[in-house]
């Protein structure tokens, strides 16, 4: 069996997974869990959670592939390119790995753009009440009633995030902000054929490209998935912290294998929460989870990315996730917290990005990000929005401080300091 029936066969198993996972809920949706009996609650929480991990271990076996892959390509891509002497082998690098579907982000901004026009020169914007009864917004917030979560908190997605968004699409051109958003995937798809027409690439090369378009697309599906269950895990965290007396957002520190252990015995709950406030890590196994703190996560982390001299490196590299050039001051983003602090015109620069940084990146000159590659967030997310990006610098964090001023050179994969 090749690798593209192998793949075709997890992608398969992937989907039926994930449409019990979608059915179960649609059931959810329908219950009030205040009506549960506890062992109702529980039951149902677990259930929920249970297949969760039968759709990921599936989709996580691409997971070392991909990386192995990515690596793999950028070495036979450097080769042929210096063998036919070609340059800009990080420009082709993004273009072969650019995604073909377009993302639920993406989608769910064209609906956003076509409510902007129906609604233009009214005066709904200033009457939530009567905006709200339009079919096409109810429709709207209940499809993508996630869309607004992140990886730590369910927000549901409310009428008046959906006035904001309006509020912004209307400072732009909207026919023409829909057609470039139409018109992305195509585009990206007629220049990597092009592209491919183009060299003589090897058949090795063309594989791995089109194993990355694939999983950039399963990327996006495993993603949309991860941010609904967030969101149900907070409507159970919320009624566990109604029943149990615990402070919802406490609750959500704790992972859904470990939450029930933890919420039944409130002391016990209570000395791990103070631990979590400060940086930990859980670390996760096939037979265990593990939570380590304070030295030990900054042990982790100075193994992970050590380096001398930080200060007298000017330039760092990573991989083109998205082409492009921007000069900018560093903003260095790590938590939501932080996100006041970004201003339109800076260069985010983080570890990875996650679905709540669509509104900074949305506003920076560039991206860059010490983890992550070709089919990560910040790489789907910036090829849509048209904005440099570079990946996988590993040391962005450890370099880059608040204030610099650097140049994104994302077709070179390359981000200098100028001063």
């Amino acid at each position: 069996m090749n690798n593209k029936e192998e793949f075709d066969r997890w992608f398969s198993e992937f989907e039926k997974e994930s449409a019990k996972y979608q059915q179960m809920f649609n059931e959810l949706m329908k219950i009030d869990l205040k009506s549960l009996t506890e062992e109702e609650l529980w039951d149902k929480h677990n259930r929920i959670w249970q297949q969760l991990i039968r759709s990921r271990r599936i989709s996580m076996m691409m997971d070392p592939i991909m990386f192995s892959s990515e690596r793999r390509m950028i070495k036979e891509l450097e080769d042929y390119c210096k063998k036919e002497k070609i340059k800009d082998v990080s420009k082709i690098y993004s273009t072969l790995t650019s995604p073909e579907k377009a993302s639920f982000l993406n989608f769910f901004e064209i609906e956003l753009i076509d409510i902007a026009k129906k609604i233009k020169g009214s005066d709904l914007l200033d009457n939530p009440e009567e905006f709200v009864r339009l079919d096409i917004v109810k429709k709207h917030i209940n499809k993508y009633f996630y869309a607004k979560g992140n990886w730590g908190y369910g927000y549901r997605y409310s009428v008046g995030m959906v006035i904001e968004g309006i509020k912004e699409l209307l400072k732009e051109d909207l026919d023409e902000l829909e057609k470039k958003k139409r018109q992305l995937s195509k585009e990206n798809k007629k220049i990597r054929k092009e592209l491919l027409d183009k060299y003589r690439f090897s058949n090795t090369i063309r594989s791995l490209s089109d194993l990355s378009v694939f999983v950039s697309y399963w990327q996006e599906l495993r993603k949309e998935n991860a941010l609904k269950f967030i969101y149900y895990e907070t409507r159970f965290a919320k009624e566990f912290s109604r029943r149990y007396e615990l402070d919802v957002k406490d609750i959500m520190l704790f992972d859904i294998k470990e939450v029930e252990e933890f919420v039944k015995d409130k002391e016990k709950f209570l000395i791990e929460v103070e631990k979590r406030k400060k940086p930990f890590l859980l670390i996760h196994t096939l037979n265990k989870l593990e939570a380590i703190y304070g030295e030990k996560v900054k042990y982790y982390f100075d193994k992970v990315v050590s380096l001398k001299d930080p200060d007298k490196i000017s330039e760092i590299k990573g991989v083109c996730a998205s082409p492009g050039k921007a000069t900018g001051k560093v903003r260095i983003v790590n938590t939501v917290e932080e996100f006041s602090k970004f201003k339109k015109g800076d260069v985010l620069v983080t570890g990875m990005t996650r679905p709540e940084y669509v509104g900074l990146m949305k506003k920076a000159a560039a991206i860059v990000t010490s983890d992550g590659g070709i089919t990560s967030h910040a790489a789907i997310v910036s090829r849509e929005l048209g904005k440099p990006c570079v990946t996988g610098t590993n040391i962005a964090l450890k370099v880059l401080k608040d204030g610099d001023l650097v140049e994104v050179d994302a077709e070179k994969g390359v981000v200098r300091k100028l001063k």
